[in-house]
């Protein structure tokens, strides 16, 4: 049950992919994958990782979340979907994106809001069964209707966007 709660949460690999390889053709910025502890996640970043090659991109996995809090906190930029990790990024004031795929940015966001730029999924509005004021729908642990309906619209190019204006130097 909690796999499908985070697989909600999560942009598609696919996704993942063309914005690296765009940040990687673009910049001199590497890459650090971060997935979360599920067989799943960490199969996905290895697709990742696979596709877009080992050059400039590396894999962190099954470290202490003081290994992690500290390499997140000498980042120049950090993406995430809406995770703990986002969270903590956000806290270390390191320039942060989060994606809000099934949950609301304006419920979910972190407080301090200075180096943060949510991107919101638009057809979170079209769920037909929200929660109120809680940022998600009574579909949360399986599958709401709009995402599985419509996905996200969150594309690579709008995560780039911001990328290029906010985070590449």
């Amino acid at each position: 049950m909690v796999w499908q709660q985070a697989k909600l949460k999560r942009w598609l690999t696919a996704k993942w992919i063309e914005l690296a390889r765009k940040i990687l053709s673009n910049s001199d910025e590497n890459i650090i994958l971060l997935p979360g502890q599920s067989e799943k996640e960490t199969e996905e970043a290895m697709l990742i990782l696979q596709s877009i090659g080992q050059e400039r991109c590396k894999l962190i996995n099954s470290e202490s979340i003081e290994n992690i809090a500290l390499q997140i906190g000498r980042l120049r930029g950090f993406i995430s979907n809406d995770t703990g990790f986002l969270h903590m990024a956000v806290a270390a004031n390191v320039p942060t994106i989060g994606l809000y795929i099934s949950t609301s940015s304006e419920i979910w966001s972190p407080y301090d809001k200075a180096n943060f730029f949510p991107l919101q999924n638009s057809f979170t509005d079209k769920c037909p069964d929200p929660k109120p004021h809680c940022g998600n729908c009574f579909h949360y642990y399986d599958i709401c209707p709009a995402i599985a309906k419509y996905g996200d619209d969150i594309s690579p190019g709008k995560v780039y966007k911001i990328i290029s204006r906010r985070l590449i130097c």
